[in-house]
């Protein structure tokens, strides 16, 4: 009967071969777990922006000109807009608002002033000399604040908000003494042609239904369900638990990412030694 003859491997150089193919194998996890964060952080960073059909960027993820908001900031929500007109059997016109959302409109109180303030009261903030670069390109230095300091800006929804606001006021001269701060005539004009330009911009296309009213001659427009991207004018009232709550991961992930490292390389220095031995 033949004796079936088997290869046994010196225990040695068995050692070394699984030592060495525990090191590749943990330097592959390693590259891996580093790969993996940087490809996080790089998606949802203000530079990855999906450039779209046309190359102009989505309204969903922002367009080229946003350049500075994370593209995980981008919120989108269906809402329907309130503030249809009614008419009462008398003939008596009234406006239907919400009693559960803040009121923007009506008879001047501290209220509604209060409420247009949180929305456009802090809209413009210091921006670094990087930034001003990426936002203006080689002219950025006309926009330097020489008052403060580097460069000065805001999101144009609160420019809007602030204009709007401003033709608020302008209906009630007796109660906003302090409208004669601004160039009249003109700013009302800049204000008027801003809004314009910011409408037709967005073009948004939703039908909005006509209803006839039979206590008023003819039709009323009621408002329609629209698709509205909720930044920055929504999210950023939240902004600071936001960074927040970015720290806080940004922390997290630097020192998993610290551990992983300090790891790897300690195995690998164990490992090397004990083969060397």
């Amino acid at each position: 009967m033949a004796t079936e003859k088997r290869f046994y491997e010196p225990l040695p150089q068995l050692l070394r071969r699984r030592t060495g193919q525990a090191i590749l194998s943990l330097l592959s996890l390693i590259l891996g777990v580093f790969a993996g964060v940087a490809a996080v952080r790089f998606l949802s960073s203000p530079a990855f922006k999906p450039a779209g059909p046309h190359g102009f960027g989505t309204f969903e993820h922002g367009f080229a000109t946003e350049q500075i908001l994370p593209n995980d900031l981008y919120q989108i929500e269906q809402r329907r807009f309130s503030g249809d007109v009614d008419w009462l059997p008398s003939g008596e016109e009234v406006m239907n608002l919400p009693p559960s959302e803040p009121a923007y409109v009506g008879d001047p109180t501290p209220a509604i002033d209060k409420a247009w303030d949180e929305l456009v009261g802090h809209r413009y903030w210091s921006i670094a000399e990087s930034e001003a670069k990426s936002l203006w390109g080689v002219n950025h230095v006309q926009y330097r604040d020489h008052v403060k300091g580097g460069y000065t800006g805001g999101f144009d929804v609160f420019h809007m908000l602030h204009c709007l606001d401003m033709m608020r006021q302008r209906l009630s001269p007796e109660y906003y003494l302090h409208m004669h701060a601004y160039s009249g005539m003109e700013h009302d004009m800049h204000c008027i042609e801003q809004i314009r330009q910011r409408l037709q911009c967005s073009a948004d296309s939703t039908i909005t239904p006509a209803k006839y009213f039979e206590h008023k001659p003819g039709w009323g427009i009621v408002s329609a369900v629209y698709i509205c991207l909720l930044t920055p004018g929504h999210i950023l009232a939240n902004v600071l638990e936001d960074v927040a709550i970015a720290l806080v991961g940004f922390i997290i992930i630097t020192f998993a990412e610290l551990t992983v490292f300090l790891i790897g390389v300690t195995a690998v220095v164990g490992m090397v030694a004990y083969v060397a031995s």
